[in-house]
């Protein structure tokens, strides 16, 4: 009896070196043999804004692997506040001491909040099964803007090469509107407690074919409360109005200076865009359909 008590104490003894043993030698594998993942470089190119969202059409990353084994990257993804981007899964492996571009086209967005010219975002890559953040870098995003005096190269879905010019931006009592049907300019007055943003601009042709200029049809505006407005629909019930004198139509325009056909080069094509806000509010920025970024109105 004590002598297979003996001989089961020596195997016992011998199994917990042995498991000692290879739970070192494991742990000492392991710790070697860790990835680092670095994001040492990124690009965010950004399409267009709005005002209260920022569109990002791709994201381009740099990476460097300094730790000692390879690993398996498995997304890419951008998150800013409660949104967030995510990229599909990859199928892809960076090797210890190897350097790897690495590009998603997104076409996804990230909300922004009104007003701020800069998004602070967070980049990271992820593993899969399980999804494990193995490199993260906070970001800067600067969001694009236009004021007033600036060209935009391209407007317009589908146009080539069409600019558009900034003018001038008002706020005042008065809103010039053409009537086609009529041939006609009639001056409006805002409803009672409420005042117009007016914002003209020009359309060049810089292409080879003639091509017609857009039709600026949508768009919101924000205010210093964080309210957001549409553009004013003057067909609607409204305040006084009367014919135009020739200097309002001068300098408030008027037409929307869409659907003209411009030839290689030409410009000359001014139109307007009218909003209707509470006078006691002080307007931030524009957002208009077929111009790809925010007005900046603000002071």
């Amino acid at each position: 009896m004590n002598k297979k008590l003996l001989i089961l104490g020596i195997v016992v003894l011998l199994l917990s070196v042995g498991l000692s043993g290879c739970t070192g030698e494991f742990e000492k594998d392991f710790e070697n043999g860790k990835p680092k993942i670095v994001i040492k470089d990124y690009e965010i190119i950004v399409s267009s804004a709005s005002i209260d969202r920022i569109y990002i059409d791709s994201i381009n990353i740099l990476l460097k692997n300094e730790g000692d084994s390879s690993v398996s990257l498995g997304y890419i993804v951008l998150t800013s506040g409660e949104s967030e981007i995510k990229s599909p899964e990859y199928s892809d492996i960076i090797d210890a001491g190897e350097e790897k571009n690495i590009s998603e086209s997104t076409y996804g967005y990230l909300d922004r909040k009104i007003g701020t010219e800069i998004l602070n975002a967070t980049l990271s890559i992820l593993t899969t099964f399980p999804e494990k953040v193995i490199a993260e870098k906070n970001i800067t995003v600067p969001i694009p803007f236009i004021r007033v005096g600036d060209t935009i190269p391209e407007v317009g879905w589908g146009l080539t090469n069409m600019s558009m010019t900034i003018l001038s931006y008002m706020e005042g009592d008065i809103a010039v509107t053409y009537s086609i049907s009529q041939d006609e300019y009639i001056t409006w007055s805002p409803l009672e407690g409420r005042k117009f943003i007016v914002i003209t601009f020009e359309f060049q042709n810089n292409w080879i074919k003639p091509q017609s200029t857009p039709y600026l049809h949508e768009g919101e505006i924000t205010t210093d409360k964080g309210y957001i407005y549409p553009i004013w629909d003057y067909s609607s019930e409204h305040g006084e109005y009367r014919d135009s004198t020739e200097a309002e139509i001068s300098i408030y325009i008027g037409k929307h200076g869409a659907l003209v056909e411009l030839l290689p080069e030409e410009s000359g094509v001014v139109g307007c865009i009218v909003f209707e806000i509470p006078k006691e509010e002080k307007v931030m920025e524009a957002s208009i359909d077929h111009v790809p970024y925010p007005i900046l109105l603000g002071e």
